[in-house]
């Protein structure tokens, strides 16, 4: 694995993608261990400039939304860390946050860029202040969340429902059930929408206080991630991923297929979504075209087109 040019593919599916806030640095991390940080300023031609490994399979990525270099990476094996990664240095590591009794599924910055919240287990999220690698508390029948640009926490329990709590302000969560199981969330660029990945294939956008605003009928099977760009939410499941604008009307509808919740990530121009292959699945936002396609999993590092 050789940073700066463009050869190497994990070893291993990719189970976890995360962009920078800036669109220009993708993270993707695998069931070997590996998370590779790739230079994304021409969409066609990714560069690697970085490669290292951590203790387990990969299974959440999280950049910081104030702390550009800092990176937070959850594993299999139920350990959170915090890594300083910058273009011309190796990749440090800053703080670690151990001891989850389960798998952590997906990590989550609150704003503050201070404080880290760790989805484990089946249905518990550990909160931490991640720099002084102190355990706050948890919230628990939670098996998905997503944190807004404000701070608010939506969560999704074990049988579908949608809540959406103030951490700070220690308020009651705004509780929701839908027509149909929820199975991933994901808030707008501005923190007044929500978007909802129903399994009966319906895409609902509703107000942060969960106040109905519009359902959009996929029709392409079970949805199981949402995430949301600049021009309105990004939605993927069984069959295919879609693009909406924020009125709810089809961009595009593209067969790439999302393997779990959480597995599809926006920045600037691009899609990025984890596969069972070796490098993450780059679509256009414009249009849905395919920029970079994986290949099938091997031992051993494969080489990028182009």
């Amino acid at each position: 694995m050789i940073p700066g040019s463009t050869g190497v593919g994990h070893a291993a599916p990719v189970g976890a993608v995360a962009f920078r806030a800036d669109g220009r640095r993708l993270a993707s991390g695998s069931a070997d261990g590996s998370i590779f940080v790739w230079d994304t300023v021409d969409p066609a031609r990714p560069v690697l400039l970085t490669a290292y490994t951590v203790p387990g399979a990969v299974t959440g990525l999280a950049w910081n939304p104030g702390a550009a270099d800092l990176l937070a990476t959850g594993t299999s094996e139920g350990e959170a860390g915090i890594s300083r990664v910058v273009d011309d240095r190796p990749p440090a590591r800053i703080a670690t946050l151990a001891g989850h009794p389960g798998p952590i599924r997906s990590v989550e910055w609150m704003p503050d860029g201070q404080h880290l919240i760790c989805l484990f287990g089946f249905d518990q999220a550990a909160i931490w202040n991640a720099m002084a690698e102190t355990y706050l508390g948890e919230i628990t029948d939670c098996v998905r969340l997503a944190v807004s640009p404000d701070g608010l926490v939506a969560t999704i329990g074990p049988d579908g429902a949608v809540a959406v709590r103030d951490l700070w302000r220690g308020t009651g969560p705004a509780a929701r059930a839908l027509a149909a199981p929820v199975i991933d969330c994901a808030w707008s660029p501005d923190g007044t929408a929500l978007a909802l990945a129903r399994a009966d294939g319906a895409l609902e956008l509703v107000t942060a206080y969960l106040d109905p605003a519009l359902t959009i009928p996929v029709g392409d099977g079970m949805l199981r991630c949402v995430t949301w760009s600049a021009g309105g939410p990004v939605a993927g499941g069984e069959t295919a991923t879609h693009a909406f604008g924020t009125d709810g009307r089809p961009r595009w509808r593209s067969p790439v297929v999302l393997p779990r919740a959480g597995s599809l990530a926006v920045g600037g121009p691009l899609a990025a979504a984890a596969t069972e292959g070796e490098r993450p699945h780059l679509l256009a936002l414009a249009d849905g075209a395919t920029l970079i396609a994986p290949a099938l999993t091997r031992q051993g590092p494969s080489t990028l087109p182009g």
